[in-house]
């Protein structure tokens, strides 16, 4: 018996010892160049006015290690930044979000609030891309949702946390935050009343310029149309009234990222 509860421990032993060295699940390999999307975060208001989903925050990190955040503004024409994150700063993010669940399709559950805002992640490894949309987070009621769920929004949530805190999630492979020198700009455009403060709109008619959306339309400009944009917008409202043609609009901008070339769905 003394033999037989050795050898049964001897076992035990080896057991926890081989469990204990089990690799973690292996991590893939994100997209090089400075077009190439990494990762992003997107936020968008589950009930807003027109154009909201335009004016809510981004995040992104892009494959030469540009992290760049687009924040809602107070005035014209946005100003977003980026950080210069290094070769291991890139692989920590990249690390830390498939143990948050984000490099597969995960179940992070939906906790019933009517009008939640939405937040959306979206993780490339390996050539494939992973998209997860989250209902009612960060800030979620846990009612509806189960042990599991609940323990993957906390990973999730520490993940979005590190994010927002680059400096003390990357340190040193962080760098340092600068302008983003964005090359193209999503315009909003909407039908409103004239304003005390409506601008004359330097570019092409907002009735007819880009494409028709739900409500709305939106275009892009880039090269000398972007800078003549730039210039007239600058020092107003992060939502100036313009007028074009015979009628006035509410419009938003928003800059595109690396990857982008048309308007933001």
């Amino acid at each position: 018996m003394r033999r037989m509860s050795a050898v049964l421990l001897a076992t035990l032993t080896l057991l926890t010892g081989c469990q204990a060295e089990v690799a973690p699940p292996s991590v893939g390999s994100p997209p090089a160049g400075a077009d190439a999307l990494v990762l992003r975060v997107s936020r968008t208001p589950g009930f807003g006015p027109p154009g909201a989903r335009f004016a809510a925050p981004v995040s992104a990190l892009v494959g030469d290690g540009r992290f760049i955040v687009l924040a809602p503004a107070d005035g014209t024409p946005p100003a977003p930044v980026q950080r210069q994150l290094t070769t291991t700063g890139v692989t920590k993010v990249v690390t830390a979000a498939a143990g948050a669940g984000l490099q597969e399709q995960t179940d992070y559950g939906d906790p019933g609030a009517p009008d939640a805002p939405v937040t959306t992640f979206t993780l490339v490894t390996d050539g494939i891309r992973h998209d997860n949309t989250v209902i009612a987070f960060p800030t979620d009621a846990d009612r509806g949702l189960n042990a599991d769920q609940r323990a993957r929004r906390e990973r999730l949530r520490a993940f979005h946390d590190d994010l927002a805190d680059p400096d003390r999630f990357l340190g040193g492979e962080a760098g340092g935050g600068k302008p983003y020198g964005y090359a193209r700009l999503a315009i909003f455009a909407l039908p409103t009343e004239m304003a005390a403060d409506t601008r004359p709109w330097p570019l092409d008619d907002l009735a007819t310029a880009g494409t028709p959306l739900e409500t709305g339309r939106c275009s892009v400009v880039s090269g000398a149309q972007l800078a003549t944009l730039r210039d007239a917008a600058t020092g107003g409202s992060a939502t100036q009234t313009w007028r074009s043609g015979e009628r006035a609009y509410l419009v938003i901008l928003r800059a595109l990222l690396p990857d982008e070339d048309a308007c933001p769905v």
